[in-house]
């Protein structure tokens, strides 16, 4: 599926499309997450603790995938778009052969990934990559294959949004500003809005609709806007400690943030490892 980039010059579109798969979206994801050194360090941290090959599980540009290479990791990246890929391949581009050598990376989407039986140490889902599985049974089917991808004493470690009842309660049509900031990936002197809009919630599905919305401001004066639809799905603490005990986790702990504070739901952060016998 492509993404729905819209060029025209001072006009908008709002072309649906999963912004995940979006070359626009790719372009703009580093830039998008500058400063979020904490989960990178969370991912080393684990790393750090295990002795054998690691899965990044919804690699995206490879955030976490390059830093842990670079550490001297053999690395899995995991991923179904083509373009967050092509990004994770020009990165390793600029870093020694060595490094690059220890990246394996894979196209798939993460409920049909079963190709790693018993040999990983460690599996991560990165921040609400968990979230992009729609239904029960995909999540089961995604855990189901992390538990067989590692071998015992091996460790799955996700992190997912946190979703409280107020978010859930927000209104059809809540906007709200993610950022504006310098976009220099997109050019000289461009600004870049972000805005997220609630569509609707479904709490039967425990699904929340949502749009992406960016405005491109351009040095000479050029608008464009770039549009996006996508579903999330929401999980409880509860919820997903009951899954991993389900499919064969054990030890399973939860934590609030990455350096293990205490879990809140108000906190928006829910990190969960759980460990294979």
């Amino acid at each position: 599926m492509a993404g729905s980039d819209v060029t025209g010059r001072a006009g908008t579109s709002a072309a649906p499309d999963d912004p995940h798969l979006a070359a626009f979206v790719a372009r703009v994801y580093d830039g998008e997450h500058q400063g979020d050194e904490a989960d990178i360090a969370w991912a080393l941290r684990l790393a750090g603790g295990v002795d054998g090959p690691v899965a990044d599980l919804g690699c995206g540009t490879g955030r976490l995938t390059v830093p842990l290479a670079a550490a001297g990791f053999e690395t899995v990246a995991v991923d179904r778009s083509p373009a967050m890929l092509r990004r994770l391949r020009t990165k390793l581009g600029r870093h020694p052969a060595a490094i690059r050598e220890r990246v394996r990376i894979e196209a798939l989407d993460l409920s049909a990934w079963d190709t790693h039986e018993n040999r990983l140490s460690l599996a991560l889902l990165g921040y609400n990559t968990f979230a992009a599985l729609l239904t029960a049974e995909a999540q089961r089917r995604c855990l189901g294959n992390i538990r067989q991808a590692l071998r015992p004493g091996g460790m799955l470690a996700l992190a997912t949004a946190a979703v409280a009842a107020r978010v859930i309660a927000l209104p059809e049509g809540f906007t709200r500003e993610v950022y504006r900031r310098p976009a220099p990936e997109l050019g000289p002197g461009v600004e870049l809005t972000r805005r997220d809009v609630q569509r609707w919630t479904d709490e039967t599905g425990q699904l929340r609709q949502l749009a992406v919305i960016y405005d491109v401001q351009e040095a000479d004066g050029g608008r464009r806007r770039h549009q996006y639809e996508y579903a999330v799905r929401y999980t409880s603490r509860w919820e997903l400690e009951h899954l991993l005990a389900r499919c064969g986790f054990d030890d399973v702990q939860v934590w609030g943030g990455y350096e293990r504070e205490p879990f809140t739901v108000e906190g928006g952060l829910l990190v969960v490892t759980g460990t294979v016998a």
